[in-house]
């Protein structure tokens, strides 16, 4: 039986850094890199080397060379991945002094819809994860999950009447909430978001902390580390570790925690792929937990 199936897109990404020359005609690339990437196949790594057994369903183009040979590599399941004709999807990420852009391209990932989701599968493991970018799969695979745990990563881009009560999480980031709600304060946008129905909602704040809502007692769990901290873009670790932690444990609190730690550990030696020991991450996490319980 599989632990957990991510479902998202698969991207080619390219990472530049560059810099203004000195007469302003054009910018000075002072470092480009490329890799296979996109939140679902990462945190499927992620899983994988924490010791879940993890299945990515995603799309990618006849161009992708190298995702089966990592796949294979982190013993992922890709037999529902989708294989199209079209060229796997594309993302460009510009950093420059004060400014960062990203040019994306869909490609192969416009592929991925319910139609192509193979149900009874996705019904044989114990959680599904949906990456965030695909309205029409957040909308109909958790009725059809049924009694599978769905967790769903939403961004300000999806309507707010795609929340149902069959998700068990719901993540979103704070900016995204209080966009997505039209509300003027954290708290009142993520009850909003709860009276649609999942069962919790986790507002997110770029690895600083999360903020619980759900029908019981809230929580609120903050991780050691200062205002200016900002680790969004390594919110893969986060995500997995959390799957991994709730899957084995059931407990909300430490699950969270776990991810907390998991992604200040990715953003302290600034790796988005981090293949950490467990035991390391716990005592992490531990001392997480104890700052929040004093």
């Amino acid at each position: 039986m599989l632990d957990v199936v991510v479902i998202g897109d698969i991207n080619m990404e390219t990472n530049i850094d560059a810099t203004p020359s000195p007469n302003r005609s054009h910018y000075d690339i002072g470092s480009l890199s490329d890799r296979i990437g996109g939140r679902a196949i990462d945190i499927s790594v992620l899983c994988s080397h924490l010791g879940l057994r993890a299945s990515l369903v995603s799309s990618i183009g006849m161009d992708a060379s190298g995702i089966l040979s990592i796949l294979e590599k982190s013993n992922i399941d890709y037999s529902h991945l989708i294989i199209s004709e079209t060229k796997t999807g594309k993302r460009i990420n510009i950093d420059t002094p004060g400014s960062n852009i990203s040019y994306i391209f869909r490609g192969a990932n416009r592929h991925l819809s319910p139609s192509s989701i193979d149900y009874p599968f996705l019904k044989g493991c114990r959680m599904v994860h949906i990456c965030p970018g695909n309205i029409e799969m957040t909308r109909s695979v958790p009725g059809i999950a049924r009694e599978t745990l769905v967790s769903c990563h939403l961004d300000r881009s999806c309507p707010i009447d795609i929340l149902n009560e069959k998700m068990d999480f719901v993540f979103i980031d704070a900016s995204d909430a209080l966009a997505l709600t039209g509300k003027g304060d954290v708290a009142e946008a993520g009850r909003e978001l709860l009276g649609k129905g999942p069962l919790h909602v986790i507002l997110t704040d770029r690895g600083k902390g999360v903020a619980v809502f759900t029908e019981g007692e809230g929580l609120a769990i903050k991780a050691p580390i200062d205002m200016a901290y900002d680790a969004t873009d390594y919110d893969e670790s986060f995500f997995s570790g959390f799957i991994y932690r709730y899957l084995k444990t059931s407990n909300l609190k430490s699950s969270l925690s776990f991810g907390l730690a998991f992604q200040l550990l990715s953003h302290e030696q600034d790796k988005k792929i981090l293949f950490q020991d467990v035991d390391i991450i716990e005592d992490k996490m531990y001392s997480i937990m104890r700052l929040n319980n004093e």
